[in-house]
């Protein structure tokens, strides 16, 4: 007899390990990748393609840093050699991937979260259940992550709302990295259930997705914008299925409530 999420949800609390993490995947699935690997290993883009995307991911991931992080630019390279600025690791995890992943763009993390309700609610999609759907609900022992090879980045103290709201931190992946076998040490539950519409109802959370407020998520659309149809984007046509994903990723966030900003960019 197939879990509920509901059990799952109370299994799952009852674990008693000291530190633990939540993770939720609408599916029951047999691996777990990071969206870059998956973006770049899939049939979707020619090498030259995958390539011109990489390039426009480093360049948004760059341009936030500056904007969010309140790097100051030099005209004069003089005084930009006598106001060195060091990259700090803690500082480069939140700004290129502390949210990014979050806003739709693929980073080599996946995100979990210390609020189960959150792993719950990731659980589950937006449109109705006309049948039952499968899913699965991820304990993770934090402590023991280190010793499978993985490591927790980031915070939700962070000035973009959704890792704020969904409590998230990141868990990095490094190239073809499955996650379930990686870290299989650290998982003392993983949990298949079985969720029914009215499950759905109770556990999604729009408010986790909302993006109408959200800065972040307004500066972050203006850059793929550019990506998908102004300065950034492809004219080659061997290589438009980069414009064609931005322009997907776009989409997800005007979706979402980012208002429409008329095709506005950001001097860089």
């Amino acid at each position: 007899m197939s879990l509920t999420l509901s059990e799952a949800r109370a299994l799952a609390t009852q674990v008693g390990i000291a530190k633990p993490l939540f993770r939720g995947e609408p599916g029951s699935y047999k691996t777990t990748f990071s969206a870059h690997h998956r973006l770049f290993q899939g049939p979707r883009f020619t090498q030259a393609q995958k390539e011109e995307t990489a390039e426009r991911l480093v360049w948004i991931a760059q341009t936030l840093e500056v904007i969010l992080q309140d790097v100051r630019v030099y005209a004069d390279p003089v005084l930009a050699a006598e106001n060195p600025r060091p990259p700090s690791p803690d500082k480069i995890h939140e700004v290129i991937y502390g949210f990014l992943q979050h806003y739709h763009l693929a980073t080599p993390f996946i995100d979990v979260t210390r609020n189960i309700d959150v792993a719950c609610s990731f659980c589950v999609s937006e449109e109705l259940y006309v049948e039952p759907r499968a899913a699965r609900l991820y304990v993770i022992d934090s402590d023991r992550l280190e010793t499978c090879g993985l490591r927790v980045t980031g915070g939700y103290e962070t000035r973009a709302r959704r890792p704020r709201v969904q409590e998230a931190l990141s868990i990095y992946l490094a190239h073809a990295c499955d996650f379930q076998a990686a870290a299989r040490a650290a998982l003392p539950l993983v949990l298949d259930v079985e969720v029914t519409e009215a499950e759905r109802r109770k556990f999604y959370r729009a408010d986790l997705y909302d993006a109408s407020d959200d800065g972040v998520a307004h500066q972050v659309a203006i850059l793929v914008h550019r990506c998908a149809y102004g300065d950034w984007a492809i004219v080659d046509p061997s290589l438009g299925c980069v414009s064609e994903y931005f322009a997907g990723v776009l989409r997800q966030l005007l979706a979402a409530g980012v208002p429409a900003f008329g095709g506005r960019t950001i001097a860089t």
